[in-house]
């Protein structure tokens, strides 16, 4: 028999043409001897076990055929047909214990070919950990030992394994396969995704693997354990109808109705939210469910911050805005911190020390109102952002071969995937997604090639698909390279093109040229004009500002509010009533202080940026822990053209001066004054 070790060993010599000795001692931990006498067993194994005609040399002498016969012995082995170590064997036991919620030791010692005597040995053990956390055991005469406790702690300790030897990993897939199968046999997880992909188009996001898998597990184990009669005692604090996550959760709770006969109570809902909110995301699109003017305000200042500090304006960069906004707003919502390899976190700080550095600066520069802690611990993939900014700023690269990027790892780790390939190659990222998404991903057709972090057997529609690391190794750019994908070119700048042409033009350059220019040489251009014109609509307006007595409701002080951006063109009637249904969902997110909010929405009924401000006399209740007394709503033809002016704004209003001053504040030109005498 081979043990676990010697499996992996292997099955990593059947997928690496340049493994040695020396790569696979370095990877295991292990000397050099130590592989040399476990490459001696596989080779008598795969002998004796008639695999292999006789003795071959695995490391020099495997032809195709060999290889494919390997593979296929090793796809059929299973924990009773390998040799378990110590610690394998007590990972067994304890997670059949807890994920299970039962133990029969006589049987698991048959199925692990053992003495009964050492899985009970492994089970006390077990046990002496488990009453550290309050738990223990009962014994039962038809299931053996039933895990008993209190129940939010053994669905805590069930999610938390799950999650873990969820991982795609080939040694997980060995170890853990046959328990997988035992703790879902007959469990239909078609309602459960189908849950989450309605889940994921309502939030406007993509999850990224791992947290779509943790919202997968939580969801079956709570189903699983109610089933079985365990179940949470109810909320003492039901979720509010304002909430934003209200209708999403309470969809969710038909969706898993429809499919199990079952729902989650108020306390499944309530930790659902919560594991919804530390989500992280491949793609994310949607900002209003969290709104947070100071998460902004923060990010706009680091970006200015570091392009002063650097010499390059990035302060227009739409997408370094939206990237770091959607990498570092749940984190700190949520005060949690997402786990990175080590040597991701180190190749980064290597490839863009300078960045780096800048980084760190610029945040040494700044106050941070908020999260230091978090914020701190996220300097490398803030770097990615930035020098994936700085990339698309700089006179490279031709994109040719249209690249989709599978990765698990959340969006830092793919945000410096993207940034390397885009870095070496003429590659145009057409997306990045997660692999649960892969076989629904709806623009497969206009991929050339899948490049992914983790081992896809089958790609759909037989595309060729390159595993790599998320560095990018010498190995892999060798591998990409022989997928056709060419050294990149030097961009062009739009705005040195267009100086080029006017000169030769009878007319003056126009936006219509501008755009033709893009279109024809497409990602040859570096487009350095976008965003460079200053919009005067950023000022707020004297007449913009308006001072009422009272309101009968919140949704009458919006319509007054937008009134007057809706009079001078700034939008259309319809933006009112987004405006109103996104406060409707998601208002509690948008108080920036006591009585002080942000009604807005993202939409395409904007045809300028504008502010307009409404002081209510008399302040009128949202819920019944939130009043509104003064609205500041707004307009945003993109997501940073109101930023600059609505970040001196909130800062100005929250000031004690200003707040003081509003007491005598009677008029419209009252308050005005005070608006309009700040410097925007």
């Amino acid at each position: 028999m081979l043990t676990l070790r010697e499996v992996m060993i292997m099955n990593t010599i059947l997928n690496d043409a340049s493994v040695t000795i020396e790569s696979l001692a370095e990877k295991f931990n292990l000397s050099k001897r130590t592989i040399r006498y476990d490459l001696e067993n596989i080779e008598g194994t795969l002998f004796e076990q008639k695999v292999l005609p006789s003795y071959i040399n695995v490391m020099k002498d495997l032809n195709e055929s060999n290889r494919l016969t390997i593979k296929a012995f090793l796809k059929s082995l299973n924990l009773s047909s390998v040799n378990l170590s110590a610690d394998e064997r007590y990972l067994i036991v304890k997670y059949t214990l807890i994920l299970l919620g039962k133990l029969n030791i006589t049987k698991l010692s048959k199925e692990l070919h053992v003495s009964r005597m050492t899985v009970k040995n492994d089970y006390d053990t077990v046990l002496k950990e488990l009453r550290l956390l309050g738990l223990g055991t009962k014994l039962n005469y038809k299931d053996g030992f039933k895990l008993i406790g209190e129940e939010e702690i053994i669905r805590g300790l069930q999610l938390e394994i799950l999650n873990d030897i969820s991982k795609s990993h080939y040694y997980n897939e060995l170890l853990y396969s046959d328990l997988k199968r035992k703790v879902f046999k007959d469990f239909d997880f078609e309602g459960i995704d189908s849950c989450l992909y309605a889940l994921q188009r309502e939030l406007g996001n993509i999850f990224s693997d791992q947290s779509y898998t943790n919202l997968k597990n939580f969801i079956s184990i709570a189903l699983l354990r109610n089933r079985a009669g365990n179940t949470l005692p109810e909320a003492e604090r039901l979720l509010s109808e304002t909430d934003g996550h209200y209708e999403l959760l309470t969809e969710v709770n038909t969706v898993i109705k429809k499919y199990y006969a079952s729902e989650l109570n108020s306390a499944e809902l309530n930790e659902l939210r919560r594991h919804i909110l530390k989500s992280k995301y491949i793609k994310a699109s949607d900002y209003a469910n969290d709104y947070s003017i100071e998460i902004d305000q923060f990010v706009f200042k680091l970006i200015f911050t570091f392009s002063q500090h650097y010499g390059v304006d990035l302060s227009k960069d739409g997408e370094l805005f939206e990237g770091l906004i959607t990498h570092l707003r749940p984190l700190i919502l949520n005060q949690h911190t997402l786990g990175y390899e080590q040597d991701i976190m180190e190749e980064i700080k290597s490839e863009f020390s300078n960045v780096y550095e800048n980084v760190e600066g610029s945040l040494d520069m700044l106050d941070i109102p908020f999260a230091e802690e978090i914020i701190r611990h996220e300097v490398p993939f803030i770097t990615v952002h930035f020098a994936a900014a700085l990339q698309r700023n700089s006179l490279e690269t031709q994109i040719n071969k249209r690249i989709l990027i599978v990765c698990s790892q959340g969006i830092g780790v793919s945000k410096l995937l993207e940034q390397r390939l885009t870095n070496y190659f003429n590659a145009e990222v057409i997306d990045v997604i997660p692999f649960h998404y892969l076989e629904h991903y709806p623009r497969i057709q206009s991929v050339d090639l899948i490049v992914t972090t983790i081992g896809i057997e089958k790609p759909p529609m037989e595309l060729p698909a390159v595993k790599v690391n998320a560095v990018l190794t010498s190995q892999d750019l060798n591998n990409l390279e022989k997928e056709g994908i060419i050294r990149r070119n030097r961009k062009i700048e739009l705005s040195k093109l267009v100086d080029l042409i006017s000169p030769n033009l009878k007319t003056s350059i126009n936006d219509e040229l501008v755009e033709a220019l893009k279109s024809h040489f497409g990602s040859f251009i570096v487009d350095d004009l976008s965003g460079s014109k200053q919009n005067d609509s950023r000022q707020i307006k004297k007449e913009f500002i308006q001072v009422v007595e009272s309101v009968s409701n919140w949704e009458e002080a919006i319509r007054i509010a937008l009134t007057p951006l809706e009079a001078d063109n700034y939008i259309t009637e319809k933006y009112c009533s987004e405006v109103t249904e996104a406060f409707r969902k998601n208002g509690t997110y948008m108080f920036i202080g006591e009585g002080i909010a942000l009604p807005h929405a993202r939409s395409n009924h904007v045809m300028q940026t504008g502010f307009s401000v409404l002081q209510l006399k008399k302040p009128v209740k949202y819920t019944d822990e939130l009043s509104i007394k003064l609205l500041i709503c707004f307009s945003s033809e993109d997501n940073m053209n109101h930023l600059e002016t609505l970040i001196s704004l909130v800062d100005h209003i929250k000031s004690a001066s200003f707040t003081e001053s509003l007491k005598t504040v009677n008029t419209a030109d009252e308050l005005a004054d005070q608006l309009l005498s700040m410097e925007l």
